[in-house]
């Protein structure tokens, strides 16, 4: 088997809800203020990330190369650590910081290189480009490796790949509903933590 694409892979890990419904359990999403409680208390993680499904109505910003009609994209509003916990950067222009997201901060959008290909053709100026996301205009600061195809995970809530992303704090969210669960949550397992370590925290979190 090949090893997952990405930094010490063996210490990512995927957090989500369990409800049990008879002899099973069923996985669900996170709510926002479920993923602050991990990230305030959690005792064995080096960092912890979030990502939400965001549909994206994109207008404008192709240039002269493209006819520039509005499109619906795949887009996921993310925690600004999520691709440095992965260890995957931009190919070109810059990643998010941590400032990005949090209230006051410039409004980002990261690219995924199949769309800078298809919608963008390639064009190398499109970094420091306006383009308009559900009717906010965002500046695009980077576009994203062909081999990252995140999420494009197993997971109902996360199964379609994303072809933009977002910077959004979700741990400012945590005055929402508990019941409002919408969030894939990852994290990093520290390296001096096992498994059932991290499987307690989380335990004792809930």
């Amino acid at each position: 088997l090949k090893a997952l694409p990405y930094r010490e892979a063996d210490r990512v890990v995927a957090i989500w809800n369990g409800y049990r419904q008879g002899g099973t359990i069923s996985r669900t999403a996170i709510a926002p203020p479920e993923f602050a409680d991990v990230m305030d208390q959690n005792r064995t993680f080096d960092e912890v990330a979030a990502v939400g499904r965001s549909a994206a109505n994109l207008t404008g910003g192709c240039g002269a190369s493209s006819t520039c009609e509005p499109e619906r994209v795949s887009g996921y509003s993310v925690s600004p650590n999520l691709f440095t916990l992965f260890g995957a950067g931009p190919a070109m222009g810059r990643g998010f910081t941590d400032g990005d997201g949090a209230p006051g901060a410039e409004p980002v959008v990261l690219l995924s290189h199949a769309l800078w290909m298809r919608r963008f053709g390639g064009d190398s100026g499109v970094v420091g480009r306006g383009v308009n996301i559900n009717g906010r205009l965002r500046t695009v600061i980077g576009v994203m490796p062909a081999r990252v195809r995140f999420p494009d995970a197993p997971i109902s809530f996360l199964r379609e790949r994303g072809e933009l992303w977002v910077p959004v704090a979700w741990e400012n969210y945590r005055s929402e509903e508990r019941g409002n669960q919408y969030l894939g949550v990852l994290a990093r397992r520290r390296e001096s933590a096992s498994m059932e370590q991290v499987r307690v925290d989380l335990a004792t979190i809930s």
